[in-house]
């Protein structure tokens, strides 16, 4: 009885249609606590099992969503655990970035089916990477892909996949490195005399020190959001974009390795260091910035 109760509450989705509702403004069962104890739970466990056993006949069980508000204990992947959902099922549908977002007091959808959701205009880093390794050629299911509405994107739903091997190590990696093997810091975050002009100036970032043509690499995964050449400033320089908003510089390059749009991986080598742009010898000039907000980056990365 209890079943059927909440079926009727649920919004049930049928495969290879495109649905024009707001999957996050539907009024889907809510999960008090991820309890054993609580009957709603109980109940979207059954579901969940059920669909696992149906996939694994390569059969596609019907999608149906639950919410669940998030407490200041939970995380992205004890919530996974919790559910017996994949983490890249409830990140991919979510839009959560990497394993350490905060979803702390946040309301998320999680499907009864494990699986991939492809944003079909992708934004960021990881949907970047999640929808250029996706597609049809390699599904094991025939059905059309489930197209869903989620807020303003248009998500395809690919049952039973899983991120690959780069996307997961892309996705887990939430930490910052240094972009250098190895340095020490010539100038500092903060005020400072500027070496060119003699005043005083505002330093957005730190200055490290190493010889012409040292490799570069990635401070963290993202994708290549800009390249400048020349310019009167910066030189040859990078922009990253990581999660959350966070991006990185790396300025005055003798050489620039990557594209613009390209996703990189932490730790690849971007560009070699030089002494283009307003400089008095080579070195690597280094920003984090949130929300174009320069942060110091040592808060970040230790060097």
């Amino acid at each position: 009885m209890l079943f059927k109760t909440f079926k009727k509450t649920a919004s049930p989705v049928i495969l290879g249609l495109l649905l024009t509702f707001n999957i996050f403004a539907s009024p889907y069962p809510e999960i008090p606590r991820l309890s054993s104890f609580d009957d709603v739970f109980k109940q979207f466990q059954e579901e969940v099992e059920y669909s696992n056993k149906e996939m694994a006949k390569l059969r596609i069980p019907q999608l149906n969503f639950y919410q669940y508000k998030c407490t200041e204990n939970d995380s992205i992947i004890s919530v996974a655990a919790r559910c017996s959902l994949r983490q890249d099922t409830i990140a991919t549908l979510n839009g959560f970035s990497d394993k350490t977002e905060d979803i702390t007091g946040k309301t998320i959808i999680l499907p009864v089916c494990n699986g991939i959701f492809v944003n079909e205009n992708p934004s960021t880093p990881l949907e970047i990477l999640v929808k250029s390794e996706n597609n049809r050629e390699s599904d094991i299911f025939s059905d059309p892909p489930l197209k869903i509405k989620a807020q303003e994107k248009i998500l395809t739903f690919y049952p039973g996949r899983k991120f690959s091997g780069t996307t997961r190590n892309f996705f887990l990696d939430a930490n910052f490195r240094l972009p250098l093997e190895h340095t020490t810091i010539t100038s500092s975050f903060g005020m400072r005399k500027n070496p060119i002009s003699g005043n005083f100036k505002f330093h957005e970032g730190v200055d490290l020190a190493c010889p012409e043509n040292t490799r570069i690499y990635a401070c963290k995964g993202g994708i290549v959001k800009e390249i400048l050449n020349n310019d009167y400033i910066y030189g040859n320089c990078i922009k990253l974009e990581h999660a959350g908003g966070i991006t990185s510089v790396y300025a005055h390059l003798s050489s620039v390795n990557v594209e613009e749009g390209q996703i990189v991986k932490s730790g690849q080598i971007i560009g070699k260091s030089g002494s283009t742009g307003a400089v008095t010898g080579p070195h690597l000039h280094f920003e984090i910035r949130d929300r174009n907000r320069a942060i110091n980056p040592k808060d970040y990365v230790n060097y």
